[in-house]
């Protein structure tokens, strides 16, 4: 028998149409919690799980842990096992059950089951969740990805880029900050100012005439008066980068007042990738003196 990994044959199947996610999110479905206890409790480490529940005790300050309806106390022959499965079931939080879940990894690395780590990391890759255990010594580490070709050919050449224009650069890294702090709003208010500042720099640097004032729609209509890859293309560009610049919480959305949509996590990290290739183009497209 190969010694391959058995790909099961509905996933064979579902490749094979094209099925399988090709972008990452960032929730974490009950099947997949589901997933990682059993993964945590085929590899033998269910024991630990006092040690986590203690932790997340003191951590939380709470006992028994909460969102556990089926926990009373020990008495009822409630084991820690029990207590840590139906937290990780039924905390809404997603920032709680990672941390959960990285806990668990942390033990296992401590213990040398590194195997687990990898089963569950193969298990946020098939389902596509944009997240990874690290293995740190006898630690480990969860961390979010993005996606890899995405940054690779479209984030890391934009940082790069960005050095020759510091402050359009610390107001892009300033959006990530933002993300991570749920500030969202903040997050695309950066954004339009890291292709705005992007764009005054390059017109002073070309001598190009524009108001210090100017906002980022009638900075894109200057440069594309002076795009030498012509009028009509930039025109094409310039809506596109405008959707992202212009991208915040307000009522330009189309919608009927009181159904402004909330910006979420997804629609952020969606605009914060955007504009890395908008300020790769604006910071690379030929600008003349004319």
């Amino acid at each position: 028998m190969s010694s391959e990994k058995y790909i099961p044959f509905f996933r064979r199947q579902q490749a094979a149409r094209g099925e399988l996610p090709t972008t990452f999110k960032y929730d974490l479905p009950e099947k997949v919690r589901k997933q990682i206890w059993m993964l945590w409790n085929q590899s033998g480490l269910a024991p630990l799980s006092h040690n986590i529940v203690q932790f997340l005790y003191l951590e939380l300050g709470t006992t028994p842990l909460p969102n556990c309806p089926q926990v009373t106390n020990y008495f009822t022959g409630i084991t820690p096992e029990d207590e840590l499965y139906g937290y990780l079931s039924n905390v809404k939080n997603i920032d709680y059950a990672l941390t959960v879940i990285e806990l668990m990894s942390m033990h296992a690395a401590q213990q040398g089951y590194t195997f687990f780590i990898d089963n569950v990391n193969e298990r946020l890759q098939i389902e596509a969740i944009g997240y990874k255990i690290d293995v740190v010594e006898t630690s480990a580490l969860l961390r979010s990805l993005e996606d890899e070709q995405f940054s690779a050919y479209v984030t890391e050449p934009c940082l790069s880029i960005l050095s020759k224009f510091p402050t359009a650069r610390q107001h892009y890294l300033e959006a990530y900050e933002e993300l991570k702090k749920k500030k969202y709003d903040d997050a695309m208010t950066d954004l339009a100012q890291a292709m705005e500042s992007l764009l005054k720099t390059r017109f002073t640097q070309e001598q190009i005439a524009f108001s210090k004032r100017d906002t980022l729609g009638k900075l894109l209509d200057t440069a594309q008066k002076h795009a030498v890859c012509g009028d009509f293309s930039f025109h094409r560009f310039k809506e596109l980068i405008l959707n992202v610049g212009q991208g915040r919480n307000n009522n330009s959305h189309g919608h009927a007042e009181g159904n402004k949509p909330e910006i979420d996590a997804v629609y952020t990290r969606f605009m914060i990738n955007q504009a890395a290739a908008n300020l790769l183009f604006l910071a690379e497209v030929e600008l003349c003196h004319k």
